[in-house]
């Protein structure tokens, strides 16, 4: 950092005995220490006003960072629920496409896109429907039809067409 010391001459100003830095104002920025580092050459009205931007500056980049936080979460949740789409319309047996994964993960086609491990989950499922077909949904046992029921079913339309 440059001396003050040669621009509190050339303005007149004396020297301020205060240590440079104080305390609290070693968490901000470096241009901003330097900045109210220089009070001394600026006064105390500038020092003060400096130093009020400082404190701006700095409630500024807290707010930046909890947006930020905010945003990462958001995108983590949109990513689970892409991921989570893909894999129950697998399940369901339905056709995978971006925007159906979209649609149901209540996210957009951009998302969906531009997400790499959405898009590659959606490459890789449709990807395997295109090489082994699009599986039938999974049929509950109980909605199953044996071939035993469908036998007895077609002797007694046999019989009803005798019987006419």
């Amino acid at each position: 950092m440059a001396d003050p010391e040669p621009l509190n001459v050339a303005l007149g100003l004396a020297a301020d005995p205060r240590p440079r830095a104080e305390p609290a104002l070693r968490e901000l920025p470096l241009g901003l220490r330097d900045l109210l580092d220089h009070r001394v050459v600026l006064g105390q009205a500038q020092g003060a006003v400096l130093l009020i931007v400082a404190m701006i500056t700095v409630a500024r980049e807290a707010r930046v960072e909890r947006l930020r936080q905010a945003r990462t979460a958001d995108s983590k949740a949109k990513t689970k629920r892409g991921l989570d789409a893909v894999a129950s319309l697998v399940a369901a047996g339905e056709r995978i496409t971006v925007a159906r994964v979209a649609r149901k993960a209540a996210v957009s086609t951009w998302f969906v896109y531009n997400s790499p491990d959405v898009h590659q989950a959606v490459r890789a499922a449709v990807q395997e429907q295109a090489w082994h077909g699009i599986p039938a949904a999974a049929i509950l046992p109980r909605q199953r039809v044996s071939e035993a029921s469908l036998q007895t079913d077609l002797a007694l339309a046999r019989e009803e067409i005798k019987g006419l």
